[in-house]
C-alpha cells in the first residue's frame, strides 16, 4: 500500500501510530446508544475483529503488527476482498505473517482490545474531529 511506500522512503525519520476508527460506526443511521464495540457478536459487525485482530498482532512488536497489517490491507483491498468477521482468516494471516498463532488466538479473547478500540474511536471523533478513513494527525 501507498503509505507503507512512504514509510519505506522516509525511514525512521517516519513514525506511525496506527489507531482504530468505526466507519460503521461513525455512519450509523441514528446510532442513539448503539456502540459497534458492544456486540456480543463480532462476526455481525463489517470490521470490528479486524481492528481486534490488530490489536493483538500489535502485542507482538511493531515488525510483526507491521507485516500483518499490510498483508490484511493486500487481502482485504488487493482484489479478493477478504472477511472482516471470520477468526479462521485471521488467523491464517497471522500465521503467515510469523506472528505466535497460539499468542495471537488468546490476546484475540481478550476484552481489553476492544476497550481499546472504543477509545482510539472515541478520542478520534470527540477531540480531533474524525468523520472517516483514512484520517491523519500530525
Amino acid at each position: 500500500m501507498w503509505l507503507d511506500e512512504v514509510k519505506g522512503h522516509y525511514g525512521e525519520d517516519l513514525k506511525l501510530n496506527w489507531r482504530n476508527f468505526s466507519l460503521q460506526q461513525v455512519n450509523a443511521k441514528d446510532p442513539g446508544d448503539w456502540r459497534v464495540w458492544q456486540e456480543e457478536d463480532y462476526t455481525s459487525t463489517r470490521s470490528l475483529m479486524a481492528s481486534i485482530a490488530g490489536e493483538a498482532a500489535k502485542r507482538q512488536g511493531v515488525e510483526l503488527f507491521d507485516k500483518f497489517f499490510l498483508a490484511l490491507l493486500t487481502e482485504r483491498h488487493g482484489g479478493s476482498r477478504a472477511p472482516l468477521n471470520d477468526d479462521s482468516f485471521f488467523i491464517r494471516l497471522a500465521e503467515e505473517c510469523g506472528l505466535d498463532a497460539e499468542q495471537f488466538k488468546s490476546d484475540m479473547k481478550d476484552p481489553k482490545l476492544v476497550d481499546i478500540i472504543a477509545n482510539d474511536h472515541t478520542e478520534a471523533v470527540e477531540v480531533h474531529g474524525a468523520f472517516g478513513t483514512p484520517t491523519f494527525i500530525f
